[in-house]
């Protein structure tokens, strides 16, 4: 199933990391990988700091800010890329959620 919104002929639609231009959750041309993102987040970040994303596309850098312990700001003009990214960032809240649950249990 081809990605309809999408030209094939397109930059990025061969790439393998969007799937060959084909139908998914996060059709986004310029995915980052989230521990890039998590090493730049701790990088210039303070611990618990807050990270700003004027141009927050799927939200890779939410995710990676959530994952970090920061709080995260994005804003996405497309209505498309701001869905994404909320799923994705709320999925990884989640995850970081359950991380420091298990790690309370064991601090004890």
């Amino acid at each position: 199933q081809v990605d309809q919104s999408r030209d094939p002929d397109a930059p990025g639609a061969n790439n393998p990391r969007n799937n060959g231009g084909k139908s998914r959750a996060n059709s986004h041309t310029t995915v980052k990988g989230i521990e890039l993102m998590r090493w730049l987040v701790r990088l210039i970040t303070p611990p618990g700091g807050l990270v700003l994303d004027p141009f927050a596309g799927s939200g890779t850098t939410g995710c990676a800010a959530v994952l970090e312990g920061c709080g995260f700001i994005g804003t996405e003009m497309s209505e498309e890329f701001a869905t994404i990214a909320r799923a994705r960032i709320a999925h990884w809240e989640g995850v970081a959620e359950k991380a420091s649950v298990q790690v309370e249990m064991f601090d004890e």
